[in-house]
């Protein structure tokens, strides 16, 4: 839209010229250099999302602690794969270390994602780079984990002896969520064919 806007600023200025100065050659010649400035910009910024995304890539590749944590809950996931409502209250306020690693490494993936659904929904990483690595690894992740999310908001309904207490906390995770419903169809369509095959039951990270 930015750069529409600056394409037209640049024939307007260029009539005004053209008209006032009778000076075509003038007017063309900044047409084009003011054209050239904004192109420039334009693929300065689409190269910028596209480092961007690689830098979420890397990260994936680079960080010990999230791939120990994907790998983690795939883990869990695969073995227990029907967790109910009445399971995940239990496991978030269990004070058993087994629940308290599980719910710590579904937190640091969501935040991972959150962050990165962050950048997607304003626009400041490539998308589509990171749809095609990501999809398999957030939909499974969130089809089997996005249970735990309205107990970790402590919404819509308040849960007893949570740790926020009374306090209610709907903003967390809505942008990964966000992410998982726009990714969805995507992924079932990919896998339409397979989709046991790589259903979150069998996901091991």
């Amino acid at each position: 839209m930015s750069i529409s806007l600056g394409v037209l600023g640049i024939l307007f200025l260029g009539a005004v010229l053209a008209t006032h100065a009778k000076d075509y050659i003038t007017a063309a010649s900044i047409f084009f250099v003011a054209a050239a400035a904004v192109f420039a910009a334009a693929a300065k910024f689409q190269a910028d999302e596209r480092d961007r995304a690689f830098r979420f890539l890397t990260e994936n590749v680079n960080s010990k602690e999230l791939m120990s944590s994907m790998g983690y809950v795939g883990r869990v996931l695969s073995k227990n794969p029907q967790i109910t409502m009445e399971d995940a209250c239990r496991i978030y306020l269990s004070s058993d270390s087994r629940d308290k690693d599980f719910l710590r490494h579904i937190l640091i993936v969501y935040n991972f994602f959150e962050e990165m659904a962050i950048a997607i929904n304003n626009n400041q990483v490539n998308e589509l780079i990171l749809r095609h690595y990501y999809i398999g690894s957030l939909c499974r992740f969130a089809e089997g984990t996005q249970i735990f999310l309205p107990i970790i908001r402590n919404f819509p309904v308040a849960i007893a002896g949570h740790p926020s207490g009374g306090r209610a906390r709907p903003d967390i995770f809505v942008f990964a969520q966000w992410l998982f419903e726009r990714w969805n169809p995507h992924y079932r369509q990919y896998f339409a064919n397979d989709r046991n095959e790589y259903a979150s039951s069998g996901w091991t990270g």
